[in-house]
């Protein structure tokens, strides 16, 4: 992992891409000391967002066994309430 001010990162930002891309690096941009951003190649994005959809795909499923049954109307009312219908 390499960290780079964000300023240093401006002139430097075609050589950090081919560095992400090419050797799978993780750029870590920070701002005032302070660590605000990061650059990480398509495939690492990718793996992230299997994950996260893997996460809420096991939460919704266990909220889902341990839902009670509402029914259709109960179900489209508290969608309705909560903006989701």
């Amino acid at each position: 992992m390499v960290s780079i001010s964000t300023t240093q990162a401006r002139s430097h930002l075609p050589s950090l891409i081919d560095d992400v891309r090419v050797k799978g690096e993780v750029v870590v941009l920070s701002k005032q000391g302070k660590s605000v951003a990061a650059i990480i190649s398509m495939e690492k994005l990718r793996q992230l967002e299997r994950l996260e959809d893997e996460h809420w795909s096991r939460e919704l499923k266990d909220a889902m066994q341990h839902a009670k049954p509402m029914g259709v109307r109960k179900t489209a009312q508290w969608l309705k309430k909560n903006g989701l219908a």
